[in-house]
């Protein structure tokens, strides 16, 4: 299978943040179709 571009749909849990959202685009850029799950919740921090 040498040579061959095998494009696939991947999904992606927590692709918002960081980690998620460059490893998203770099799957993109290779031509996969990324699907993206996430957890959107405010933090607030009590001092």
């Amino acid at each position: 299978m040498k040579g061959m571009d095998v494009k696939m749909k991947i999904t992606v849990f927590g692709g918002s943040g960081f980690l998620g959202s460059h490893v998203c685009e770099k799957l993109c850029e290779a031509g996969h179709e990324v699907t993206i799950y996430d957890i959107f919740e405010s933090q607030v921090a009590h001092v």
